[in-house]
């Protein structure tokens, strides 16, 4: 259980790191930022969720999902796949920030899933829900569904770009949340990138507030002309 004195440095944290994203951090959002991080280690302590120490938690977790904001104006978006969300990062702390968004986090580790269930509900967060299955398998219920589908340490890009590709909506877009140097995975994807349904708009790349981390935000964008095609896809 924490202190106060934790709580207040981490407060702290995290209002620096939001304040140095252009994001206005809420009473209402800090305390379930708060209430989040107990929940996590309280869960990790029984079942393996996550490696992060809860001294990087608000870096590592809360900033670095909110860094998205980077590449992509949120207030804009509306829905939201979290592809491998694990136990609901970033999922979990974009809700928070952005409560207008509609979120579906997707993970094929059921035990991380309930977690994120039961977190959600202790939250008090509606217009959140969670799917158990592999994106790659291509859940048909959430095909061009998403303005925004994001992952966070997934795959490499090889790999990622064809697994989210299905579930953006036309003119939505999709984010990987990269390291600092993405120029081999980039490389390796060229001809995926060719082939693909959705258009590579480029790396931004950020620094995470706190640290002296680099991470890239890839982004790609699936053209609004492709609806009539999404559509007989679809059907």
């Amino acid at each position: 259980m924490s202190t106060t004195d934790d709580r207040t440095h981490h407060d702290a944290r995290l209002s620096e790191g939001c304040e140095a994203l252009g994001l206005e951090l809420t009473p209402e959002a800090r305390d379930r930022f708060h209430l989040l991080r107990e929940l996590l280690y309280q869960a990790n302590a029984v079942v393996n969720l996550t490696r992060v120490p809860e001294t990087d938690f608000v870096e590592l977790h809360c900033l670095d999902s909110l860094l998205v904001c980077r590449a992509i104006d949120m207030r804009r978006v509306r829905t939201v796949m979290d592809l491998g969300c694990g136990a609901g990062f970033p999922g979990i702390p974009l809700k928070i920030m952005w409560p207008h968004l509609r979120v579906v986090l997707v993970d094929s580790t059921l035990k991380k899933l309930r977690f994120a269930e039961d977190a959600c509900t202790k939250l008090g967060l509606s217009g959140i829900r969670t799917v158990h299955g592999r994106a790659e398998e291509r859940i048909v219920e959430l095909t061009y569904r998403s303005d925004l589908v994001v992952a966070r340490a997934v795959a490499p890009m090889v790999r990622l770009v064809p697994w989210m590709a299905p579930y953006v909506k036309p003119g939505g877009r999709a984010v990987a949340y990269k390291g600092a140097d993405v120029t081999d995975e980039m490389r390796e994807a060229a001809d995926v990138f060719t082939r693909c349904p959705l258009e590579l708009e480029g790396a931004v790349a950020a620094t995470l507030p706190g640290s002296a981390i680099i991470r890239n935000l890839v982004t790609l964008r699936r053209p609004a002309a492709s609806a009539g095609a999404a559509t007989r896809t679809k059907r």
